[in-house]
């Protein structure tokens, strides 16, 4: 029997937000912003996902100008996109957006990693350790959304560590993208194996490196996410050519 009009379409809508949970608290925008967030981010709702503001509102428990309030601020965020006649859409970063994060990134930690060197002390080797021990349990769980969870956490608390307000402040300013660039890098299974020894050694230079050393290692740590979207997007290219679509000269 053939469906109703229309009915694959709501489907697939329902499929697309089925990763998000009901909202406890109706009244509150930025709980619908940390429950998006958190769904894209988590890889439970893909890139290009449209997002209807009614289907949003009803699978979230809330209303719909509370929904609008925080699709406004995800557009900010540049985590959605806005077209007219098309809709909210979950954003697809290109290779170079995400590549411009990690300059922004490799500039301001490693700013904050040499200020942690120039002060480290028991506090701060308490604090890294607590970091590390929360990405190994997290880790060993094998739960990617945990893992993804504490990884974010460990490099906040490079920013948090730095005794710089600004840096905490920015730190609140670029997380979301740092964590679309984490959650890019997460994906790829394979360096999941060495996330714990990796953050090791990279706390071992920052607690007892010189600020030439702490700042090679920034850049040697980052340079490996960067590796692996460079990598990525030659994959995809790959496969494009294998299916017959070339990308433009």
């Amino acid at each position: 029997m053939a469906g109703l009009p229309g009915s694959s379409s709501r489907g697939r809508r329902e499929l697309a937000l089925a990763g998000l949970s009901r909202l406890k608290n109706r009244s509150r925008r930025g709980e619908v912003i940390d429950e998006v967030r958190r769904a894209i981010l988590a890889g439970d709702l893909a890139p290009g996902s449209r997002l209807p503001e009614t289907h949003l509102a009803a699978r979230l428990g809330v209303s719909r100008p509370t929904v609008r309030e925080a699709i406004r601020e995800l557009v900010k965020e540049r985590i959605l996109t806005e077209e007219a006649y098309k809709g909210v859409r979950v954003a697809s970063l290109p290779a170079d957006q995400l590549l411009d994060v990690f300059e922004v990134r490799s500039a301001l930690e490693t700013l904050a990693c040499q200020k942690i060197a120039a002060q480290r002390g028991p506090d701060e080797e308490k604090a890294l350790k607590a970091a590390l021990d929360d990405l190994a349990k997290a880790v060993a769980t094998g739960d990617a959304k945990v893992t993804h969870a504490a990884h974010l956490r460990f490099h906040g608390t490079l920013y948090e560590l730095s005794g710089l307000e600004l840096l905490r402040a920015l730190w609140s300013v670029i997380q979301s993208q740092v964590n679309l660039t984490i959650t890019v890098v997460d994906l790829e299974k394979e360096g999941l194996g060495k996330m714990v020894s990796n953050h090791e050694h990279f706390a071992r230079v920052l607690l007892r490196g010189s600020q030439a050393e702490v700042a090679n290692a920034v850049k040697s740590h980052l340079g490996e996410g960067i590796a692996r979207v460079n990598r990525m997007v030659l994959s995809r290219v790959n496969i494009r050519a294998e299916d017959g679509v070339l990308p433009p000269a």
